[in-house]
Parts: structure tokens; C-alpha cells; sequence
């Protein structure tokens, strides 16, 4: 049952980050906000669970937590999805492709580097 409740309360907080970030940075047809919450977490994401979440009795409880709770709420795979969408009928077809783009090569490349760094004694 704490599980349950620490992955709520963790949600609560990347859910709540996200919306504070989608209302504050905006950048004209480009989804700067949900493109930056999205590669946050695909950086954070792997450096947790190659280094941190395998601390101690505090890292383990906290894995799914912060792992599905803050990283899940503050990531968006639906929003990615309706803003190439919205732009795509809204004629602006390079933005929609540079944002795909975007998203897929770096959020890849900061995984990769995130699980690098968590490889090694380096702390981000």
C-alpha cells in the first residue's frame, strides 16, 4: 500500500511540473515544453535506475516511484501525439517533423549518455 501511495504523491509532483512547464515556456508553433519535459526524462529515467534506485533500502523503495510516478506523470507520449497532430492539420509539416525528429534522435542520445554517466562514479 505505500507503494501505491508514493507513486501517487510522485505523480502528483510530475504532473504538476509539467503543467507548470507546458504554461510557462512556450515558443511559438514549436511544443518547446512537452519536446524539454520528454527528453527530462529520458535522461533522468536511465541514470535512476543504472545508479540511484539501487542505493540502499531508501533507492529501492523509491524506484517505481520516482521511476513510474514522476518520470511517467512528467513525460508525455499522448501529448507528443496530439501536437504533431495539431500541427500537421494545421499545415506547419516541417515543425511537425523537426519536433519527431527531435524527440526520437535526442531523447535516444540522452538516455544513452544518461546511462553512461550512471555507469561510471559520475553524479549529474
Amino acid at each position: 500500500m505505500l507503494n501505491q501511495v508514493l507513486i501517487f504523491c510522485f505523480a502528483f509532483l510530475g504532473g504538476v511540473s509539467r503543467f507548470w512547464l507546458s504554461s510557462n515556456l512556450t515558443w511559438g508553433l514549436f511544443p518547446l515544453a512537452t519536446l524539454l519535459v520528454n527528453l527530462a526524462g529520458a535522461a533522468f529515467l536511465p541514470y535512476w535506475n543504472e545508479k540511484l534506485s539501487n542505493k540502499g533500502k531508501l533507492g529501492v523503495m523509491l524506484k517505481e516511484p520516482v521511476g513510474v510516478g514522476f518520470c511517467g506523470a512528467l513525460t508525455t507520449y499522448s501529448t507528443l501525439i496530439l501536437d504533431i497532430y495539431r500541427l500537421v492539420t494545421g499545415n506547419h509539416l516541417f515543425v511537425a517533423l523537426l519536433y519527431l525528429l527531435l524527440t526520437v534522435t535526442l531523447g535516444f542520445a540522452v538516455s544513452l549518455l544518461s546511462a553512461k554517466l550512471a555507469q561510471k562514479e559520475v553524479l549529474i
